[in-house]
């Protein structure tokens, strides 16, 4: 399913009237400097919104929109540098939760996300293993009362204020790959917090010997490939915030050189500077068109969309440097301050970056595919 183009419209300009009217700079640096990093006072108005049950199934509890609405959200986060986890919670987890979650927990997890009574958090990257998707070091085995889970997973975004930690792990007995459903309260579990370059939170979290019921291992005949999709799903949203978060960097430098004089007249005046901008422009443009195409490949279930995920990211990452770095050199002394929006919109594209997939990474996954 997806939203009409009324409701998307009607989406889009909630979503323009709160982040000009409600989410303004200030709230944003004290929520993230806050313990938790963002406000819970704010995450549960997003889901009165509705925007926390956007990608979940009507028949689950939720909206029922397709992924390109998903991205139209995360797109707004990109531009007002929302720093709720939505991406971590509402999409990522709830789109695993309503694939391969058990039965018996699936309505009771998507009805927690949409109501804002429920944070999610993928852990499944290691940190000896960098962004290698197969690489799992985590094991369980079998006991009297279910499983024991043992072994570490570094960096999980917003693992530190997650109640439900999706955590993947290797079987002892048959090197089997599953995925369990573990409350971050449950004994043995232990989470040290960290923040990303961007400020947003990170965790290093430890499972000792953490027993977990048999009723919250994931039902999924193949938990790799669901995985796959996940952290592909991820990565998408990914580029969408950046392409948000670029476009308002990009106006924001634009208006900045046509008032800004230097030797008499205007610094857009000066052709070196207007050339500038025109790459940066096209730089967006790119980066936005690979990021539409690959949205569209994904709603529509068509074939090469590992491949047009990977070349949107990849795009949307160098995009993203460049306009970044661009922007605050033709902000000069002023753009190097925390005081400036420019500085932390870079943070944030250098962080989203940072997530489901390096450049590196991505850009091999696409040789592969030659």
């Amino acid at each position: 399913m997806a939203l009409t183009d009324d409701e998307r419209n009607l989406l889009k300009d909630a979503l323009q009237r709160f982040t000009i009217e409600a989410y303004d700079d200030k709230s944003r640096r004290t929520a993230m400097e806050s313990a938790l990093g963002f406000s819970r006072e704010r995450w549960r108005s997003f889901a009165d919104f509705g925007w926390l049950a956007i990608y979940i199934s009507t028949d689950l509890g939720g909206i029922g929109g397709s992924f390109r609405d998903a991205c139209l959200v995360m797109e707004y986060v990109g531009r007002s540098l929302i720093v709720e986890p939505l991406l971590e919670s509402a999409i990522v987890g709830a789109w695993l939760i309503e694939q391969g979650s058990p039965c018996q927990w699936r309505k009771r997890w998507l009805e927690g996300i949409a109501r804002g009574e429920l944070l999610v958090a993928l852990a499944h990257f290691e940190s000896r293993g960098g962004f290698d998707r197969e690489w799992v070091t985590t094991t369980f085995r079998k006991a009297a009362d279910g499983f024991v889970l043992s072994g570490t997973k570094s960096p999980v975004h917003q693992g530190p204020s997650a109640d439900l930690l999706i955590v993947s792990a290797m079987s002892q007995d048959d090197g089997g790959l599953a995925l369990f459903g573990i409350d971050r309260e449950t004994h043995g579990v232990h989470v040290h917090s960290a923040r990303a370059v961007d400020g947003t939170p990170l965790a290093k979290i430890t499972f000792d010997n953490v027993l977990v019921d048999e009723s919250r291992r994931f039902e999924s005949d193949n938990v790799s490939t669901l995985l796959d999709t996940a952290l592909d799903r991820g990565a998408l949203a990914t580029c969408a915030k950046s392409v948000g978060a670029m476009s308002v960097a990009l106006s924001a430098t634009a208006s900045y050189t046509k008032a800004r004089c230097q030797f008499g007249r205007p610094l857009a005046a000066m052709q070196s500077v207007r050339h500038r901008l025109v790459d940066m422009h096209i730089a967006l443009a790119e980066a936005a068109a690979l990021t539409s195409a690959a949205t569209e490949i994904m709603d529509d279930h068509d074939a090469g969309l590992s491949r047009a995920i990977s070349a949107a990211k990849v795009r949307v990452i160098s995009a993203g440097r460049f306009i970044g770095e661009q922007s605050i050199q033709l902000h000069g002394g002023m753009g190097m301050t925390d005081d400036l929006f420019i500085g932390h919109l870079y943070k944030s594209l250098l962080a989203c970056a940072g997530q489901y997939g390096d450049s590196d990474w991505h850009l091999s996954r696409l040789a592969k595919q030659q």
